[in-house]
């Protein structure tokens, strides 16, 4: 008899969740509050790299198109990085974790490096005093420097979430929409009971896809959970659009490298546009260790929420939250 699986959230997570739940031979509904499927409310979807392998699987599984995205570094700025990351290696992890990326430059910069390095990153303030020197150093290295081959999106990012609905829909997906659970419990010990105001609904295998907000809903996390749950804190990006304050920042810096490209600007990929709020861990957090513990909350519920993604700045680590949790998804299969 195959399993139930029950996604909450019908975002673009919920959505791929559900494609692989489906393809491994899952019976699969997604339950959704509100009555649109894969509704997006970041864009870190338009640029990506080669190592960005789940995000570039789903791009070719449903024939989406993208192209080349080259971007050329701006030398004073990757100079710093680099004299940065250099002297990162010297210095213990617990000192990385415990203050913030902005503390760590001030500390290691002379005061007109730091002037440089302010003026490009100013707009992204929020962002460098509230992140681990560590995640930064992290992300830096891991999607900048050592991947410089990037990839910028050309169909609409709607094509690809409409496919997968279909994709879906075709498979025998059930979509609960416009249905707000109230509550989850414990169902005979080894399954999930879902209380909306309607109907309850129960099933196997329970992955939740929502954001750290709306999992303080819920009281069957203890407080033990909730402190785990409570690593990461979310922060406001100006509402802006950022292709602007690039256009703008260029003619105050008369630079035509950063008029020309986003990337080329920061030399730090963060492509956001009109990204509102955004999750950051704690400085003093390891998120490694962190995320380990919200895998394994429970033995069949599951949390891969993009609020707990290792790199905030791009869909692929959202996909990779759920890539994570597969392996104890299937061995419930044979449980």
């Amino acid at each position: 008899m195959k399993k139930q699986v029950t996604i909450l959230g019908g975002k673009i997570l919920g959505l791929y969740a559900a494609i692989k739940c489906i393809d491994l031979g899952y019976e699969v509904s997604i339950i959704d509050k509100s009555g649109v499927l894969g509704n997006l409310n970041y864009t870190n979807y338009q640029f990506f790299n080669k190592n960005h392998k789940f995000y570039i699987s789903l791009l070719n599984k449903f024939d989406i198109q993208y192209t080349s995205h080259t971007k050329e570094r701006i030398d004073k700025i990757f100079d710093i990085f680099s004299y940065i990351i250099q002297k990162s290696k010297l210095m213990p992890n617990r000192n990385l974790y415990t203050q913030s990326f902005e503390i760590f430059c001030k500390m290691l910069l002379l005061p007109y490096e730091y002037e440089i390095l302010k003026n490009y990153l100013f707009e992204y303030e929020c962002i460098f005093s509230n992140m681990s020197a560590m995640d930064f150093i992290s992300i830096y290295i891991n999607d900048i420097v050592m991947y410089k081959e990037y990839y910028e999106l050309h169909d609409n990012i709607n094509i690809l979430i409409n496919k997968m609905i279909k994709y879906l829909t075709d498979k025998g997906a059930k979509f609960i929409l416009n249905t707000e659970i109230k509550n989850i419990q414990y169902f005979n010990n080894n399954k999930a009971n879902l209380i909306s105001t309607t109907k309850n609904y129960i099933c196997d295998i329970l992955i939740i896809t929502i954001s750290n907000e709306n999992l303080h809903h819920y009281k069957i996390f203890n407080k033990d959970h909730l402190r785990l749950l409570d690593s990461v804190s979310l922060f406001n990006v100006k509402d802006n659009n950022l292709y602007n304050i690039v256009y703008k920042t260029a003619t105050i810096n008369n630079d035509i490298n950063i008029q020309t490209n986003l990337l080329d600007h920061l030399h730090i990929v963060y492509p956001i546009q009109k990204y509102n709020n955004i999750h950051l861990w704690k400085i003093g957090t390891n998120n490694i260790i962190i995320r380990e513990k919200i895998r394994n909350i429970s033995p069949f519920i599951f949390i891969c929420s993009e609020s707990f993604s290792k790199n905030p700045f791009f869909i692929n680590y959202s996909f990779e939250s759920f890539e994570n949790i597969l392996p104890n998804i299937t061995r419930l299969s044979y449980s």
